[in-house]
């Protein structure tokens, strides 16, 4: 009886790692049933030297329950916000993650965020995304965990193919890891 207990958690183990690697490799889709919404677009003016002309902002706010995770893998979608200064796309990304099996994977998934964020939501459009991962802690706060800037040239690397999200580590900007992570 003992055996065939131990066989049945090492099976369901095993079941879980696959499931785990299937998502992360892009086999396994998760649920992508939540549909679409349009963003809310405010004009505010952005803050520029007082030397130069002032440039123009664009925000895009939504909320987390107007947000569909299909533009993102792994965690949820919380906000996504659209600035145009001095005639550069930027746009930020915030993402509340999830623990993964380990602390390697935990910190991947967001790459993987950022591979399909452009591969497949539009977001070679910009000239720059800032990625920010957030996650609660042990003591009930909710913290930052990954955060990077992903420059013009790797966006378009990503969206070519010549870059996948296990390569983009070297390939950002302000890299920030949770030392815990590391």
């Amino acid at each position: 009886m003992k055996k065939i207990i131990k066989y049945c958690v090492i099976f369901f183990g095993i079941l879980i790692v696959i499931a785990v690697i299937g998502q992360a490799l892009g086999i396994i889709k998760p649920n992508q049933d939540t549909p679409a919404t349009e963003p809310v677009v405010q004009e505010t003016p952005a803050k520029a030297p007082e030397t130069e002309t002032p440039a123009t902002e664009t925000v895009t706010e939504e909320s987390v329950a107007e947000s569909s995770d299909a533009r993102i893998k792994f965690g949820d979608l919380l906000d996504v916000t659209e600035n145009t200064v001095e005639n550069k796309n930027i746009c930020v990304l915030k993402v509340k993650i999830e623990a993964s099996l380990t602390k390697g994977m935990t910190v991947d998934q967001n790459y993987h965020n950022i591979e399909h964020f452009i591969k497949e939501a539009g977001g070679d459009k910009y000239d720059s995304i800032d990625y920010w991962a957030v996650a609660d802690m042990e003591d009930g706060s909710e913290s930052k965990v990954v955060s990077f800037t992903v420059p013009k040239d790797t966006i378009d690397k990503v969206k070519s193919g010549d870059l996948v999200a296990i390569q983009l580590k070297d390939n950002v900007d302000d890299l920030y890891i949770l030392p815990s992570l590391q």
